[in-house]
């Protein structure tokens, strides 16, 4: 039997012969290393080899496979992105389920899959891997998966953003990693959450953009607001929620300053438009001091003025000497021994302080002349009576002259005289009671008038709040039946000293509301224990409504001229200028260019105008219908705009996520 010919086998590319198969298949045995003794080792062969894909349906010449490669491609991107590398992980387990390998053998089969056909088809694989990060993004969002973002500005949305985006970018990253190191995790989890963080910025401001798009898209559709005007309302949409508190003089204008700024530019040029506007303001600002009037009366009752109050305490005094003292003077006289000895120790008191008691001795001397006059004290009480009201004249000018030693001597004086009529004449201490409380209310009308001063000698709170308590009490046994006056006298001195500054500082009505001050302030609080909180705060709404208005009148009617005059002569020139004749085609472009600008012009003032009849309508009925038709405008298209804006910044947010794993994959 002739031997086999080894080189025409070799040759032969269709031997079927059963030898040669087994031949071949020695051979090849025979060049496969041995397999290693370290079993990682023996597992890394296994996946070096590589493994098929559990999604491939066709053969290895199958017309389909090119296109199955890709879509197996995009296929690892997006499911490991939007899964965070779970469904590597998760065939791992159903590979551990089916044949009973390692959980972690199946895993790293997955994993040496997608690396192996991300090579192949690198686009389609990023390609999945930022449509899985957006899908994710969106659905992480709609789940309620980040912070909430209602009322926050732009920059505190962009930091949210970015915070969100890094967390979900260093969960990609440490998720797509399968090497086991705990420092390959950390690393790509720093490099996914350095893009994420990118990305959920990025991601933020695109969100907001599209969302304002999506609202300037439908205020086109509505034919009811200029569009100016919706733009206005939109974002001053709080303070329009917030008119009504303005009360019945509050205008569209009053929302926010995005709505005066519509206003001011309405009021450019001339026309109507301006006209309209000026006019409604100018007239609400006439009545500011009515309007302060009037809430401050509704508030604390009417004011009184003090001339009025102190004529009718000088009419008290009188009615009470003529009621009260003349009675009880009739037919008595003083003490001899009492007198003489006041007569002696005024002289003592005289000499020993150094202080002039002379006007006090002529009161009390007996009338006439002679040598002997000083000596001789006079025995009539009304003298007394007269000489003690005297000494209170003079303690008033000292106090105000801040002569403490002269207060002190002209006191004790007063009490001398005092203790000697008491003596002299039955029931004068309870006439000197009514008067005494006549007295006080006098000055608590002083003091309530010098409430609201301020300064070193300002009123504290809590010394205000001892004096109202003393003076809720009678200072006497014998004072008159029923309630001290002194409080209402100050509550009168206090509400005419508010009259009289509502008044004076209506052209400036900061500062009258810095006089009133804020719940924290010695004022207000002093305020507060004069008229009760309710009707403090009351005064102070109607302060800031009517500044509110004021400010809304300075910045819309008396803000800078300069471009008002540019607008009113723009909007003057009415005739074309005359074009230098060089041939008729020039002269037809300038003359139509001139035609295209009037037309602008003129839609602009047709718009001006139309913003100018809405903004300046005082009818409170008018207003709140038009308040609540842009509200329902502005409410109708919020949803639509928050999901459009929270779709695209999910979306940016999640696929920024991505680019850490592409990163650590492709760049390096």
């Amino acid at each position: 039997m002739a031997e086999p010919n080894i080189d025409a086998w070799l040759a032969s590319k269709t031997s079927t012969d059963p030898v040669d198969a087994w031949l071949a298949a020695k051979d090849a045995q025979a060049a496969r290393p041995p397999p290693p003794d370290d079993p990682f080792e023996a597992a890394a062969a296994r996946v070096a080899r590589g493994v098929r894909s559990p999604v491939r349906a066709s053969g290895p010449n199958s017309a389909f496979r090119g296109a199955e490669d890709r879509a197996e491609a995009f296929g690892f991107g997006a499911g490991n992105t939007a899964t965070l590398g779970m469904m590597n992980r998760g065939f791992g387990l159903a590979n551990d389920i089916r044949t009973g390998e390692p959980w972690g053998t199946g895993t790293d089969k997955m994993a040496a899959r997608e690396e192996e056909i991300r090579k192949a088809h690198p686009g389609y694989h990023i390609a999945g891997s930022v449509v899985g990060g957006g899908a994710t993004g969106i659905g992480a969002a709609r789940a309620g998966l980040g912070f909430s973002r209602e009322g926050a500005g732009l920059l505190a949305r962009l930091g949210m953003g970015a915070g969100e985006g890094a967390a979900f970018g260093a969960a990609t990253g440490a998720g797509q990693t399968y090497s086991g190191k705990i420092d390959d995790y950390v690393k790509n989890a720093i490099v996914g959450g350095a893009f994420g963080f990118g990305g959920g910025a990025i991601g933020e401001g695109v969100g907001a953009g599209a969302a304002a798009g999506w609202n300037a898209l439908r205020d086109t559709t509505q034919k009811a607001f200029p569009a100016p005007l919706m733009r206005g309302a939109r974002a001053d949409v709080q303070g329009l929620e917030n008119l009504p508190r303005l009360g019945p003089d509050a205008m569209l204008a009053d929302a926010g300053p995005s709505m005066q700024a519509t206003a001011q530019q309405a009021a450019l040029g001339i026309g109507d438009n301006r006209t309209s506007i000026v006019n409604a303001l100018m007239e609400r600002d006439k009545g500011t001091v009515p309007r302060l009037q009037a809430d401050t009366t509704a508030a604390l009752g009417p004011a009184e003025r003090p001339s009025v109050i102190r004529n009718e305490l000088e009419a008290n005094r009188q009615r009470i000497n003529a009621e009260e003292y003349t009675p009880r003077l009739e037919g008595q006289r003083m003490n001899p021994q009492l007198a003489n000895d006041g007569m002696d120790q005024l002289t003592q008191i005289e000499r020993a302080s150094r202080v002039n008691l002379q006007s006090v001795r002529d009161r009390i001397m007996q009338p006439g002349v002679g040598a002997n006059r000083a000596n001789m004290p006079d025995l009539d009480p009304q003298a007394w009576l007269n000489a003690r009201h005297h000494i209170d004249d003079l303690i008033t000018r000292a106090q105000g002259q801040g002569a403490n030693h002269q207060v002190g001597v002209l006191t004790s004086v007063r009490n001398m005289i005092d203790e000697r009529l008491a003596a002299s004449v039955p029931g004068i201490k309870q006439a000197d009671a009514i008067a005494q409380a006549n007295t006080i209310a006098g000055q608590e009308l002083t003091r309530g008038g010098q409430v609201l001063d301020t300064g070193k000698e300002a009123l504290h709170p809590g010394d205000l709040a001892d004096i109202m308590q003393t003076n809720a009490i009678p200072a006497h046994p014998s004072a008159p039946p029923g309630p001290p006056s002194a409080n209402v006298r100050l509550r009168q001195g206090a509400r005419a000293e508010i009259d009289r500054r509502v008044g004076t500082q209506s052209n400036d009505l900061t500062a009258l509301e810095k006089t009133f001050g804020t719940p924290e302030d010695w004022n207000a609080e002093k305020l507060v224990q004069i008229f009760g909180p309710e009707r403090t705060q009351a005064v102070r709404d109607s302060i800031a409504r009517n500044r509110q208005f004021r400010e809304t009148y300075q910045r819309i009617a008396q803000g800078s001229d300069t471009a008002q005059r540019a607008a009113a002569a723009e909007t003057a020139s009415a005739l074309p200028p005359s074009p230098p004749i060089r041939n008729v085609a020039s002269t037809i472009e300038q003359i139509g260019r001139f035609g295209f600008k009037q037309y602008q012009e003129a839609q602009k003032q047709a718009q001006r105008e139309a913003i100018a009849k809405l903004m300046s309508e005082r009818d409170p009925v008018v207003v709140e219908q038009l308040r609540q038709a842009l509200l329902e405008h502005i409410r109708g298209t919020a949803p639509g705009a928050q999901r459009i804006g929270r779709n695209a910044r999910s979306s940016i947010q999640g696929g920024g996520a991505t680019l850490g794993p592409v990163y650590n994959e492709y760049m390096q």
